[in-house]
């Protein structure tokens, strides 16, 4: 084989780090050839959906991010597997949309969000309601909406992540899930609250708190009460 960009032959050559692909007999031919080969230079799919695992795993927000640009071919490579039957292939691109979507979430504690990666971050979400819909996954879906407004009131985003918390609340009313209930309703009482809105938000935390001992979780959800029980304080004093 020939150096990608000199064409010399009978040489060591050494390949791209980043796509393994094109090789080069030394650094210089790679520097000349970047403008060139930027556009075709991509790591093999197998390893970014390694990695992307591997930093999930480890919940390594920057690791995550950093595989964003490759999402389409990641869900792409999903969807053309015909030995897949559409329950399986909406459940792999639910799990790839939900490692991103965490990644999103990581980041926003980190305060390092910005108004694109906002952005970016609702669009992912909102394509994994939709899978979770699709497999009639319906507490999960309204525990990750409720989870994306929470995300949102982190970054003071207070009408978006309200958006996502009543939607979050109808999920669990129509379909009887009163923890999924219960912390939308809280979610939204901090809102109203951060809002001054205290009345409003007094009222959706009693919500919350009716709500939380027909929990279908058990005597877990005792420890979320407590946490309505401090905001609620908060709110009254």
């Amino acid at each position: 084989s020939a150096c990608w960009q000199c064409g010399q032959q009978g040489v060591v050559l050494k390949k791209c780090a980043r796509c393994k692909n094109a090789a080069y007999c030394g650094a210089e031919c790679q520097r000349l050839s970047w403008k060139q080969h930027k556009t075709a230079c991509e790591v093999p799919l197998e390893e970014v959906c390694l990695k992307l695992e591997a930093a999930a795993h480890s919940e390594d927000w920057r690791g995550i991010l950093t595989c964003e640009g490759r999402v389409e071919d990641l869900l792409d490579s999903i969807l053309v597997d015909q030995d897949m039957e559409q329950k399986e292939s909406d459940a792999a691109c639910a799990g790839i949309l939900d490692m991103f979507v965490s990644g999103h979430v990581l980041m926003i504690m980190d305060k390092r969000w910005s108004d694109e990666s906002l952005l970016r971050f609702g669009k992912l979400a909102e394509r994994r309601f939709a899978l979770l819909a699709n497999m009639e996954l319906f507490r999960t879906q309204g525990e990750a909406m409720s989870d994306v407004g929470s995300a949102f009131f982190n970054a003071a985003r207070l009408q978006q992540a309200a958006t996502y918390l009543e939607r979050a609340r109808a999920v669990g009313a129509a379909h009887g899930f009163f923890s999924v209930e219960s912390k939308a309703c809280l979610g939204l009482g901090k809102v109203a609250v951060a809002e001054g809105r205290n009345a409003e938000g007094v009222a959706f935390l009693q919500n919350a708190l009716a709500a939380a001992p027909l929990s279908e979780e058990g005597p877990g959800i005792f420890m979320d009460e407590m946490n309505v029980l401090g905001t609620l304080a908060e709110a009254l004093f």
